[in-house]
């Protein structure tokens, strides 16, 4: 198989841009070889060397993506803020855009800060805090243990030290409790909770809401700030003095997340735009 038969293969399936993006990607994390060196090549499984994994072949590989897998869970793993991050079943796939908010928290220079990231899935925000700031200490909660294992694997093996815990948001909200805060309180709570309302399903690949996990992505239409709210009255009660909370949101609820920290009594509220130009990112401050 050459290359303009891979990417006919892809094409069935993906528009150009995207059949583009993964031929590199197998190019460089099945194949071991650069794009250039996979336009040129004759036969590219008989003239690669071997790549980034060796669990999986050209064609096992080409098979998953075409059967709706997710290139990221065929290849078991995804870049984030400059570092590989193990990703699979279960978890879900970390985004270019988060990478802004972290950059956003990591730019607003604190000092040995005490950081909370809610709903931490394969723990990117979290460890990529950790590595970034120094003296953070980094606490990372998630309701799934599946994404938990995949965090713990991840701060790991990429050398972050985060304390992980399961626990459920909405619940601790409703209960006040508090998941190991510091007596002194967080200097940041960070999130990237669920967004998506289920109206906006049939605008999405099918790889997505197919095959990452429902729970990490959905919303009630009738409820899309419900994380929000509930992650807002915690901070309430566990962030430090001018400490900041952090999310990331759906551009359709910018400003009604905006109106409602101000409605909890939160100041300085700033709101971003991502790469895309979408407003994406919301911060507030007691």
């Amino acid at each position: 198989m050459n290359y303009t038969e891979l990417s006919g293969i892809l094409r069935q399936r993906y528009d150009n841009v995207e059949a583009q993006a993964i031929a590199r990607l197998l190019a460089d994390k099945v194949l071991g070889i650069s794009f250039a060196e996979m336009l040129c090549a004759n036969d590219l499984e008989k003239d690669s060397d071997k790549g980034y994994t060796d669990a999986v072949s050209l064609s096992q590989a080409l098979s998953r993506i075409m059967s709706g897998e997710p290139v990221q869970y065929v290849l078991g793993s995804e870049t984030f803020y400059g570092r590989d991050f193990e990703v699979g079943e279960g978890v879900l796939i970390p985004r270019p855009e988060t990478e802004e908010l972290c950059e956003w928290i990591i730019s607003d220079c604190y000092q040995s800060p005490t950081i909370l990231d809610i709903g931490t899935g394969s723990g990117a925000i979290a460890v990529t805090l950790a590595k970034e700031i120094k003296d953070a200490k980094v606490r990372a909660m998630d309701i799934s243990e599946k994404a938990l294992d995949y965090a713990r694997r991840n701060a790991m093996r990429l050398g972050a030290e985060v304390m992980f815990l399961q626990d459920d948001i909405l619940a601790i909200s409703k209960s006040g409790k508090s998941p190991c805060a510091p007596n002194e309180g967080y200097s940041v709570i960070v999130s990237n909770p669920p967004y998506i309302i289920y109206k906006e399903r049939a605008r999405m690949s099918p790889h997505v809401f197919e095959r990452e996990p429902e729970l990490a992505l959905f919303v009630p239409d009738d409820n899309p700030l419900m994380f929000y709210h509930a992650i807002a009255d915690y901070a309430l009660d566990n962030l430090s003095v001018r400490g900041c909370l952090y999310f990331e949101i759906n551009p359709l609820f910018v400003e009604e997340l905006a109106n409602m920290l101000a409605d909890k009594g939160f100041s300085g509220i700033e709101v971003r735009k991502d790469r895309f130009g979408k407003e994406r990112m919301v911060k507030g401050r007691l």
